[in-house]
């Protein structure tokens, strides 16, 4: 049987304004925890690695766990945290604008692919409308740090993309998920109204 996988949503406010990052997760190894362990885990490397590249405009609040193998479980466990404004001592960007995170998995094909989309973007990494090679790095530098605690031998987790079309074509719940490989950065900012579906809003 292959190992289970879950839904964790980030959940934080920025300006006012909540926002929701969506990622998806499968145990590496048997019996590697339940979704408040999944919860803390995102808590303490995700989030934490995230924070880094955001304004302290931004307060990271929780995490939303729920179980999608063998079947969907609802509702989501919520897992709050104190309080966490984001490291950059810097304004934000509206609420509505966020860079864009590509998470590549090895495959070529469309549903294979996802992306984040992170808010609380400072002002001062931005210029013309793209992230400056400070803004790249500093997310780069949170990137590789999720990177490395995935790939290590600590961790029990895997991030992933998770196609639901997949699996509504294969009756599988589990063959939509594909492990990530490496999340890249893009430089051009994204808006509210210029988003497209994939693993955030």
């Amino acid at each position: 049987m292959p190992f289970e996988i879950f839904e964790a949503r980030i959940v934080g406010v920025n300006q006012g304004q909540e926002f929701n990052i969506v990622t998806h997760w499968q145990q590496k190894v048997e019996n590697a925890g339940d979704a408040l362990s999944l919860a803390n885990y995102v808590q303490a490397n995700f989030v934490g690695s995230l924070n880094n590249a955001t304004s302290e405009d931004s307060l990271w609040q929780g995490v939303l766990v729920r179980q999608l193998t063998p079947e969907v479980q609802d509702p989501y466990l919520s897992e709050d945290f104190p309080d966490q404004p984001g490291g950059i001592a810097s304004p934000s960007l509206p609420s509505f604008v966020a860079a864009i995170i590509q998470l590549r998995t090895g495959f070529a094909s469309r549903r294979k692919r996802g992306r984040i989309y992170l808010p609380s973007i400072p002002v001062d990494k931005v210029e013309d409308g793209r992230l400056t090679a400070a803004g790249k790095g500093e997310i780069n530098n949170a990137i590789n740090t999720i990177m490395a605690s995935i790939g290590s031998g600590l961790s029990d987790w895997e991030l992933g993309v998770y196609s639901k079309t997949t699996v509504a074509e294969t009756g599988d719940p589990y063959s939509g998920f594909s492990g990530v490989t490496a999340m890249i950065p893009n430089e051009i900012l994204g808006t509210q109204r210029r988003r497209r579906i994939g693993s955030g809003s």
